[in-house]
C-alpha cells in the first residue's frame, strides 16, 4: 500500500545517470573572417557575433562557442561561453584579453533570463541553440546545423513580436 507523499514505482524505467559537465579548454582565439553576426530580440546599440569555427555540441549537451560583442564605439568584449539547454543556463568559461584567453576562475552556471536590452543570452538560447515549446530543453541539432541557422536565420514571425518562424 502506498503511503502518503510517496509515488508509485512505474517499473522498468531505467535510472538516468546524473549530468556531468565535460572539462573544456578555450578554442583558438577568434579571427574576423570566422565571425557570424546575429540579430537580437530586444533593443541594443551593440553588434553581436559568434565564431562559427568555435561552436561545438559535446556529449554533455552543452553548446559552447566564442562570442564577440562590439559597442557602437568599437570596443569589443570576447568570451568563451556555454549554454546548457536542458537547464536554460549560461556559463562564461574564459574572457578574451590582448589576443589570448583569461580563464574565468569563478565560472558558474547561471539561469538565462530574457531582457529588454542586450538580450543576447536569451536570443542565442531560444532562437538558435535550444528547442522551445513542448520540446523545450534539447539542443536544436549538431554544431553544423546551428552554424547554418546562424548564417541563414529564419525570418521573424510577424504574428509574434520578437520571434522567428
Amino acid at each position: 500500500m502506498q503511503q502518503r507523499g510517496e509515488t508509485a514505482d512505474p517499473g522498468n524505467v531505467p535510472e538516468q545517470a546524473p549530468w556531468k559537465e565535460l572539462q573544456v579548454t578555450p578554442p583558438a582565439y577568434p579571427r574576423e573572417r570566422d565571425l557570424i553576426e546575429f540579430e537580437l530580440t530586444g533593443q541594443t546599440a551593440n553588434r553581436f557575433y559568434l565564431d562559427g569555427t568555435s561552436l561545438t555540441v559535446e556529449s554533455d549537451k552543452v553548446v559552447r562557442f566564442v562570442l564577440v560583442i562590439r559597442s557602437a564605439g568599437g570596443a569589443s568584449t570576447i568570451s568563451f561561453s556555454g549554454v546548457h539547454c536542458d537547464t536554460g543556463q549560461w556559463k562564461d568559461y574564459a574572457f578574451g584579453r590582448n589576443g589570448g584567453w583569461e580563464i574565468n576562475s569563478n565560472a558558474q552556471w547561471r539561469r538565462i533570463r530574457g531582457r529588454s536590452v542586450n538580450n543576447y543570452q536569451d536570443t542565442l538560447r531560444s532562437e538558435f541553440f535550444c528547442f522551445g515549446g513542448i520540446f523545450s530543453g534539447g539542443v536544436q541539432g549538431t554544431a553544423k546545423d546551428i552554424v547554418r541557422t546562424l548564417k541563414d536565420p529564419t525570418p521573424p514571425d510577424p504574428r509574434v513580436p520578437g520571434r522567428r518562424l
